[in-house]
């Protein structure tokens, strides 16, 4: 039984908002044509890296996949707003 692993082309950036510091991962899939993209927004107390799974899983569907870090959580800067105006604007 051979299990074939697709390598991730994943990304790491920063983004400066107001003063703040906020980090992205972005998944890219191993293709050369445009491919829709999804956001996702992890759960309080959690943070971009614990949404690699789920990144890693619609990357290899074929979607580009931007895991933000939300305000307050792990190397994003600011106080959580839980999703609210201030990440949205971000």
């Amino acid at each position: 039984n051979t299990t074939s692993h697709t390598p991730i082309n994943l990304h790491h950036y920063t983004h400066d908002y107001q003063g703040y510091s906020q980090e992205f991962l972005i998944a890219l899939p191993n293709t050369t044509q445009p491919a829709p993209g999804i956001i996702i927004l992890h759960p309080n107390h959690m943070n971009a890296y614990t949404s690699l799974r789920e990144g890693f899983f619609l990357t290899q569907q074929g979607y580009t996949v931007c895991m933000p870090s939300l305000f307050g959580y792990a190397n994003s800067q600011g106080t959580p707003d839980y999703g609210g105006p201030d990440t949205i604007q971000a």
